[in-house]
C-alpha cells in the first residue's frame, strides 16, 4: 500500500530539508529492523515510475515552509489521515467486542490476517470483521509509527496528538535560524 505521510524537518534550506528527511526515513522509518514501510521515495526523486512522483504527479511538492500556505495543508491533511485511522479502529474494535467473547479475541486465528485485513481496506471482502482483526486495530491505536500515522517529527517520531505537533512546530521559535519545513514522502508498506 502506497501512501504520503508527511516529515518536518528543521533545516537552513531547502537542500538540507530534503537531506535530513531523507537522513530521517533511511535511519527510523524504513529498513530492517524499522518494518515500517518497505521503502520512501521523496518528490525530488524523478528516477522511480512506481512511486513518487511516477505515482502522484508533479502536484506534491518535494519541500515546502512548514508555515507556508501548502505547508499548513500538509500537515492538516496528515493530522486529519491519523485520527480518521485511529477513529476508524476504535470503531472496528468497538464492533468487536459487542461481538466476540474475550476467549475468542485472545485467541484469535493468525494466519492469513494481515491478507484478510488489506481485503477489508480495499473493499474486496465482503465478511463481517472477524475476532483475528482485534489485535491489528489494537496495535493501530497504541503504535505511534507506521501506515496509521501520516505526520513524523524531526526525531522520526510519529505526531499523533495535537499537543506533540504544536511542540514540534514551536520547538525552534526564535531561538535558532533553522527553519520548520515540510517533506512528503510516499512510503509502501
Amino acid at each position: 500500500m502506497h501512501q504520503i505521510i508527511r516529515i518536518i524537518v528543521y533545516a537552513d534550506s531547502e537542500e538540507s530539508a530534503l537531506h535530513r528527511a531523507e537522513n530521517i526515513l533511511d535511519n527510523n522509518l524504513v529498513g530492517d529492523g524499522y518494518g515500517l514501510f518497505d521503502y520512501g521515495t521523496l518528490f525530488d526523486n524523478n528516477g522511480s515510475e512506481v512511486s513518487g512522483k511516477g505515482r502522484w504527479g508533479d502536484d506534491i511538492p518535494s519541500v515546502v515552509l512548514a508555515d507556508s500556505e501548502e505547508g499548513e495543508e500538509l500537515i492538516k491533511e496528515g493530522m486529519e489521515y491519523t485520527k480518521e485511522s485511529f477513529l476508524d479502529s476504535i470503531k472496528n474494535m468497538r464492533e468487536m467486542i459487542g461481538k466476540y467473547s474475550d476467549e475468542e479475541l485472545s485467541e484469535e486465528e493468525r494466519s492469513g490476517v494481515k491478507e484478510k485485513i488489506l481485503k477489508e481496506l480495499t473493499g474486496e471482502n465482503d465478511e463481517e470483521l472477524e475476532a483475528g482483526y482485534f489485535r491489528y486495530y489494537c496495535r493501530n491505536i497504541g503504535y505511534s509509527k507506521g501506515s496509521n500515522i501520516w505526520l513524523y517529527d524531526d526525531d522520526g517520531e510519529g505526531i499523533d496528538k495535537s499537543s506533540h505537533l504544536k511542540s514540534v512546530l514551536n520547538k525552534w521559535g526564535s531561538k535558532n535560524s533553522l527553519k520548520v519545513y515540510v517533506v512528503p514522502v510516499d512510503v509502501h508498506s
